[in-house]
């Protein structure tokens, strides 16, 4: 077992297919940001077995580069634990070799696939790494049970203030439609006091790599909730920013824009991850609230470190 190490961008041996966020193609659109960007593969004979991407800079190397989660890729079905082991130990000794001395892996969450999150978690901790942050996230089940069935009473009584109060639902085709749906997120934003990370300009770079579907929620031809979901691999489609003008909180538009996100993505995905409700272990206890409402499972999702000093 050996090492093969490229600098991205690049257009040899890219990852293309599993999750967006581990695709090469994806992280390359980070390739100008002030460090280096590498993508290290694990060989066994003349086959590739795990892939990590991990960006450098001042001696800490990290995985994601800019994505909810990043973790190793894996190439083959069932891969033993033993390989992931081995194919770690090798990954961190060689970033150790180019004088890091602080590793960081955000892992998906379990339910994009315990097995593979499980043996991660194993083989890091082997490799000498910790749990730093352990996080919550949650996902709609897409298993053909209706929306309605699994919504705990209080989401029951929004969802019908939702539907006597005249809102329509509506995939955005234009730019013009793109750019609306995105002024909606970027209000709430504001008037919630969070961050709004991504650019629509950045959202419209991943929209070359993979499916990006905007959604609206009107009111009498005025625009108050809206959403934004990335599809991230043929089975999982997620959440990435929705919300809705405060000002029309009344009206309950996110149960309603929940209900037709449910019904919009069932038959075509699996998964419709809602994303975390914790950063970096700290729970939001409302937010938490409202996703269990919505008959969200809940899921746990690591943070892993190793300093070596």
């Amino acid at each position: 077992m050996h090492l093969c190490v490229t600098t991205l961008p690049t257009v040899e041996n890219l990852i293309t297919k599993g999750f967006l966020f581990l695709r090469s193609e994806f992280n390359a659109l980070y390739a100008e940001k002030g460090f280096d960007l590498k993508q290290i593969d694990v060989i066994k004979g003349n086959n590739r077995e795990l892939s990590l991407i991990v960006s450098i800079k001042n001696s800490a190397a990290k995985s994601p580069v800019s994505a909810p989660f990043g973790g190793v890729t894996a190439h083959r079905d069932n891969l033993s634990l033993t390989t992931y082991i081995s194919g770690i130990n090798l990954i961190k000794n060689y970033l150790l070799g180019c004088g890091v001395n602080k590793l960081s892996v955000v892992l998906p969450p379990e339910c994009y696939g315990q097995d593979t999150v499980a043996k991660q978690v194993i083989a890091l901790n082997s490799a000498g790494f910790t749990i730093k942050f352990t996080d919550i996230s949650h996902a709609l089940i897409l298993d053909g049970t209706s929306f309605d069935y699994r919504l705990k009473a209080i989401a029951k009584r929004s969802l019908k203030t939702a539907q006597r109060s005249n809102l329509l639902f509506a995939q955005c085709f234009t730019d013009a439609e793109k750019s609306a749906a995105y002024a909606v997120i970027k209000k709430n934003r504001l008037q919630r006091r969070y961050p709004l990370r991504l650019s629509l300009r950045q959202i419209q770079e991943v929209s070359k790599l993979a499916t990006v579907d905007f959604f609206v929620v009107r009111r009498d031809d005025l625009a108050i909730a809206a959403a934004i979901v990335y599809r991230i691999s043929p089975d999982v489609a997620q959440v990435v920013y929705w919300g809705n003008d405060i000002r029309y909180n009344e009206m309950c538009p996110t149960h309603f824009l929940a209900s037709r996100l449910h019904e919009f993505y069932t038959g075509s995905v699996t998964l419709l991850d809602i994303g975390p409700s914790s950063q970096c272990g700290i729970v939001n206890e409302g937010l938490c609230r409202f996703k269990e409402s919505l008959g969200c499972r809940s899921s746990l999702k690591y943070t892993l470190e190793c300093i070596i000093q």
